[in-house]
């Protein structure tokens, strides 16, 4: 750009192109600045140079030379050259096989007759080797912006099919060993009453049902979790204003046997604020928080429900318990699938919070812990607040 100003006895160029079918300048130039200044797509609008004699370039794609700009009937009403008035103006289509590639734009503001035969001549024989190089440039940037995209996008993939690889072989780990230990128990005691049934007593044979009936249970919460898990993937659903009131108690009262054997305290708030989500996840969210301050909390376990208003319209909800706490290398590790807290003497299948992290995710929020060894812990997530 700047040897093409001092050839042509310019004192400012512009080179001007189309993006998004609009004409912008991408780049400017002037004899006080020995640097080329990028502008990025500059709209014309902004004013720096005369859009009339552009757009006339642009329609009719010839060369404009103007002498004594400001005196010249045809562009003399365009704002730019009422306001800066410049003296000689050159505006070039730069053509590569008939097509416009961009358009060069020079100005003169201290001398008239600028722009000479001559040095339009040389001009004209640097414009199509412009055009080209500008149309290659295009390109290369198309082509690399492409290629960039293309491997990002496959990253993504490759990242995705090891995490949905890293998944099937938990989820095969799952019922290999999880569901093996459970289904043991269920046949054994099965067994036992069917073939020790004349020797067991009553009271006997009703401890083996119960057995058979936790076992099943169990069995069954292993399978509910390893399909929410694939829901919260797959399904589609819409965010609605919910009744957090409403939803606690409905998990209170679905572990209300649980948290009875346990003799585990609950604290619920009076009052709930409102938020955007899908209850039936939200659900599922609260009851693996609530199960897990039940296992791994004190003796007997204290259950803490709450929540927080934080800033730019989130709200965020918590279970705080009274156990042991986790160190900071087991925080790392609590919401991946499949993953135990080798903590005390409650056995998990470690579905729970990779679904809460995986449910609320989908929903726009964010889940996480605050804990320390001693001190209990305290699971939260967060959702939209509904709208005033």
């Amino acid at each position: 750009m700047r040897t093409v100003i001092e050839n042509a006895g310019a004192e400012r160029g512009c080179l001007i192109w189309s993006e998004n079918d609009e004409w912008v300048i991408e780049a400017e130039g002037t004899t006080t600045n020995e640097a080329v200044t990028v502008l990025q797509g500059r709209p014309l609008a902004e004013g720096k140079v005369p859009t009339a004699v552009i757009n006339y370039v642009s329609r009719t794609q010839q060369t404009v030379v103007l002498n004594d700009a400001a005196n010249t009937s045809q562009f003399q009403h365009d704002p730019y050259i009422v306001e800066k008035r410049p003296k000689s103006i050159l505006c070039m289509p730069l053509l590569n096989r008939g097509q416009l590639s961009a358009i060069l734009y020079l100005e003169n503001s201290l001398t008239a007759d600028a722009f000479t035969p001559d040095r339009q001549e040389v001009l004209n024989l640097l414009s199509t080797q412009a055009a080209i190089a500008i149309d290659n440039a295009r390109l290369y940037d198309s082509l690399e912006q492409r290629v960039a995209e293309r491997t990002a996008a496959l990253r993504d993939e490759v990242r995705e099919r090891e995490q949905l690889i890293a998944e099937l072989d938990a989820f095969s780990h799952t019922v290999a060993h999880d569901l093996k230990s459970p289904l043991n128990a269920v046949i054994g005691y099965a067994e036992m009453v069917l073939e020790d049934a004349d020797i067991l007593s009553e009271a006997e044979q009703k401890e083996m049902l119960g057995n058979i009936i936790r076992g099943g249970a169990r069995m069954g919460r292993i399978v509910d979790g390893l399909l929410a898990l694939a829901m919260a993937r797959r399904d589609e659903i819409t965010m609605i204003p919910l009744d957090m009131g409403v939803i606690v108690q409905d998990v209170v009262d679905r572990l209300a046997l649980f948290l009875k054997e346990s003799k585990a305290e609950v604290i619920i708030p009076a009052e709930w604020p409102h938020v955007l989500g899908y209850a039936p996840w939200i659900e599922e969210v609260w009851a693996n928080y609530v199960s897990n301050a039940v296992k791994y909390g004190g003796t007997p376990p204290l259950v803490e429900f709450g929540y927080d208003e934080l800033e730019y319209g989130m709200i965020r909800f918590w279970v705080r318990d009274n156990g042991q706490g986790l160190t900071a290398a087991e925080q790392k590790k609590v919401f991946t699938p499949f993953t135990r807290l080798n903590q005390i003497k409650v056995e998990g299948h470690g579905l729970g919070l990779s679904i809460v992290q995986r449910v609320v995710d989908r929903l726009g929020g964010q889940v996480g812990l605050e804990s320390e060894v001693g001190n209990g812990s305290l699971f939260y997530f967060t959702l939209k607040k509904l709208p005033s």
